[in-house]
């Protein structure tokens, strides 16, 4: 590299020397014989044919700028006339706005009272509308309830070994007859007692009071004073063949019992046949005894399964194997084929996807009362029946169909489901440190309300006909 640049500095004399007498002559000759041909055609190419024409194109500028004038002159009288139009015609339309006005308001002034009347007609049928609706659904309601209290009194009927008087049209009285009639028919040895099936009147959710009950024996009567308050007996016993008639249950009262009248007449019965040849002794050792007892209606169907209020704890109820492919304990497993899923109900813990659905039933327009009470029976089940729903508040009734919407939109589009829902962490569950004293409560009240809500859950299932849980009794 050194080498090169030496010998640039030795012949740097010599090449400056041979541009400026040979190569610098050259380029400026090129350059100028470049620059003479480019003005050449400059001139053939532009300006000649402009300042050739120049001339007939100033005549030609001239004829359009005088039509152009004349143009601009014929739209001014045309827009001055459309203008002169236009006045015209606004006062035209003015003059027919006021008349139109003035006929309006008289039509208006006539038609005032008309429309009022019309107001009040509609008023008034939407007010009857809602009072039609809300009979009718009354009307259903005690429908339903008369349906099920005349099922039961068949029931009661049918379980019944003798109908009373109550459950049927006989009379009582031609019924005794025809019974003295079969005994005085019938064989001597055999002496008939009267057994009534029908409990004392009594009503509904009181407790009866239990009267004087007759022991009646062959050659003695027995009479029992039960008290439910005391549990001694007293006792009193007379001998048939004195004659003496058993003591009243009331010595207030002139008018017997029913039971105790019965008895009476059996006394006269057995005083009026004649049995010589029949000691009382006799008759005490070889007649069977015989003893009155009071019969109580028909039980329920399940004694557990009346109220909500009834069934404080989560033991009286049970898996219903006809839910739980058979088994009768619950146990959770996972569920692969999309029709097994469906039939699963969906997830309605509020904790879970039971909000998200819950939130989508409240935006959701209200339903009509047909449907609404559909839905209400499909919720309840067995429950619909026994719940005062026409006596609920506003709220309370809105909250319940909530709940019902809430269930029906998890079951139809839930994609989280399961047979049996595993148990709920208890409160204070992942809490570090020892809990204080308020804690502590806090965390029972949560525990008791989960409680609750679990037993209600388990409620409506056992009310449905084929939920997840049954009453321990059935």
């Amino acid at each position: 590299m050194s080498d090169f640049s030496a010998w640039l500095e030795k012949n740097k004399a010599l090449w400056t020397r041979v541009y400026d007498e040979v190569i610098g002559p050259d380029l400026e000759e090129e350059w100028k014989k470049r620059d003479e041909a480019h003005e050449k055609e400059l001139k053939d190419s532009k300006y000649t044919p402009f300042l050739s024409r120049t001339e007939p194109n100033a005549q030609k500028e001239d004829v359009k700028r005088q039509a152009l004038s004349n143009h601009l002159e014929d739209q001014v009288v045309e827009n001055s006339r459309l203008r002169s139009e236009n006045e015209e015609l606004k006062k035209k339309l003015e003059d027919l706005s006021s008349n139109a006005l003035s006929k309006i308001n008289s039509d208006q002034a006539a038609t005032g009272a008309s429309t009022a009347s019309d107001m009040d007609l509609a008023d008034k049928f939407n007010d009857l509308t809602k009072k039609y609706q809300d009979l009718s659904q009354k009307i259903r309601y005690l429908e339903r309830k008369n349906s099920t209290v005349m099922q039961k009194n068949k029931d009661m009927k049918e379980s019944a070994p003798n109908p009373s008087s109550s459950q049927t049209t006989e009379d009582e009285s031609a019924e005794q007859i025809s019974r003295q009639t079969q005994f005085t028919a019938g064989d001597e040895d055999d002496m008939p007692e009267f057994v009534s099936a029908r409990p004392l009147k009594r009503k509904r959710g009181q407790p009866s009071k239990l009267l004087p009950v007759l022991l009646v024996i062959k050659g003695q009567a027995v009479r029992l004073s039960l008290n439910p308050s005391n549990e001694k007996m007293n006792i009193w016993n007379t001998q048939a063949s004195s004659g003496e008639e058993p003591p009243p249950a009331d010595e207030n009262t002139s008018r017997l019992a029913p039971l105790l009248a019965r008895a009476k007449l059996n006394r006269k019965l057995h005083d009026s046949t004649n049995l010589d040849g029949m000691g009382s002794a006799q008759l005490s050792t070889h007649m069977p005894v015989k003893i009155k007892v009071e019969q109580n209606p028909t039980p329920p169907r399940s004694s557990a399964g009346a109220t909500p209020a009834s069934l404080p704890k989560k033991r009286d109820f049970k898996p219903n194997p006809a839910y739980n492919q058979g088994y009768t304990y619950a146990f959770s497993e996972t569920v692969r084929k999309r029709g097994d899923r469906a039939c699963l109900p969906g997830c309605t813990n509020p904790d879970c996807c039971g909000s998200t659905f819950r939130t989508f039933a409240e935006v959701q327009a209200p339903l009509p009362a047909s449907q609404e009470d559909a839905l209400l029976e499909d919720y309840l089940g067995e429950a619909y029946d026994n719940m005062n729903l026409t006596q609920m508040s506003a709220e309370e009734r809105q909250e319940l169909v909530l709940q019902a919407r809430t269930k029906k939109m998890a079951k139809e589009a839930g994609k989280h489901r399961e047979a049996y829902e595993r148990r709920r962490t208890p409160p204070g569950f992942w809490r570090m440190d020892f809990p204080t004293t308020q804690e502590q409560q806090e965390d029972r009240d949560k525990s008791k309300e989960q409680e609750k809500r679990v037993v209600h859950e388990r409620w409506l299932e056992a009310q449905r006909k084929g939920g997840k849980w049954l009453y321990r009794d059935e």
